[in-house]
């Protein structure tokens, strides 16, 4: 919009110009017709002069043949003729003086003409490159229009503009939008810090970037990633913003996705992380518990040598007290047998001491 009015601006001042130097070649028309008017003049002067000298030759011809004596009459036609030509002389200085004159005013009228064919090329080549930024214009709002959404607001921040896309997005019709600011949309997700930034980076005329979440009429919500640039007036000051937005609605649920699966497998690492350290700690305490069988088991090796030579010892003393024990039932049989012998003799002595007493009584 500012380039057009530049061009708007160096248009009107050619045309100035161009009114201008027509104005002056005006001026130079006119001073060339006069001149040319005068030199006509003299030229008729000088012809009439020539006339003049030759009727004063040929009637001064005719007095010297016929009138000798009229030499005064000669002497002051001579004069005058003398005079004549001085003032020939002077007019043809004059004409001379003016034909510099004119030639230096067709010069001057030709510079003048290029200059003026120069601006009016130069105003034709302005026109056609006018046209032809208006023609990249319009071609940017288009590709602008088909690819973006776009909205236009005052520095007040209400909506003048939207295109298809906005409304198709927003939900809303053009009629609804227009006239309304950007709360209609508003999806209550940013901060009012994160506002406050937005307004006051775009108020001091600078571009501002950034991704908005904003709310449908139909209450669904939608991200787009958004450029608003402020539209400058001769003071430096926004007098409106035009807001370029692209609808990244996919990509941030995407993100939230990703975001939300990135989050669940980090709790299933910190669980799995858990679950090794368990493992660790249990593979530490099986270690432990595998050396302590071990210790035990070489503990029991060495109890179960200790065993078998204790067992071997035991066999041997078994075994000799198997010998002892036969030995034993061998002497206890003997005894038995004695004793047997024992008992019978005593039996014996007995009887024999009973018979003794028998005797003794009978005696």
């Amino acid at each position: 919009m500012n380039t057009s009015e530049s061009y708007l601006d160096k248009l009107l001042i050619a045309n100035r110009i161009i009114a201008y130097k027509s104005l002056e070649n005006e001026r130079h028309l006119a001073a060339l017709t006069v001149a040319e008017s005068a030199l006509k003049f003299q030229n008729e002067e000088g012809i009439k002069w020539k006339s003049e000298l030759l009727i004063a030759n040929v009637e001064l011809a005719f007095q010297k043949n016929e009138k000798e004596n009229q030499g005064a009459e000669l002497a002051i036609a001579k004069n005058d003729l003398i005079s004549a030509k001085k003032e020939k002389l002077k007019r043809t200085n004059e004409l001379r003086i003016a034909h510099t004159k004119l030639a230096s005013q067709d010069k001057e009228r030709g510079e003048w003409e290029a200059e003026l064919d120069f601006s009016a090329k130069e105003l034709t080549q302005s026109e056609e490159l006018r046209l032809d930024n208006l023609k990249k214009i319009s071609d940017y709002k288009y590709a602008l229009d088909e690819s973006s959404i776009v909205a236009i607001v005052n520095q007040n921040g209400i909506i003048k503009n939207v295109n298809s896309n906005f409304c198709k997005i927003s939900k809303y019709s053009e009629e609804e939008l227009i006239g309304q600011d950007h709360r209609i949309i508003n999806s209550g997700h940013h901060s009012k810090e994160f506002m406050r930034d937005l307004w006051v980076t775009i108020a001091s005329g600078k571009t501002w970037k950034g991704e908005i979440r904003n709310k449908a009429k139909d209450g669904v919500f939608y991200w787009v990633d958004t450029t608003i640039v402020p539209f400058l007036n001769p003071q430096g000051k926004p007098y409106q913003y035009m807001a370029i937005r692209i609808d990244i609605t996919d990509r941030k649920e995407a993100e939230e996705s990703l975001i939300l699966r990135t989050n669940e497998l980090a709790n299933a690492n910190k669980e799995l992380a858990l679950q090794n350290k368990e493992k660790e700690n249990r593979a530490a305490e099986l270690a432990i518990a595998n050396t302590e069988l071990i210790f035990q088991n070489e503990e029991k090796e060495h109890r179960a040598s200790e065993l078998i030579i204790a067992n071997k010892e035991l066999a041997f003393q078994n075994k000799e007290k198997g010998k002892r024990a036969a030995e034993l039932d061998i002497a206890n049989k003997e005894l038995i047998f004695q004793n047997g012998e024992k008992e019978h003799r005593a039996s014996e002595l007995i009887i024999a001491n009973k018979e003794l007493a028998f005797q003794n009584d009978e005696k």
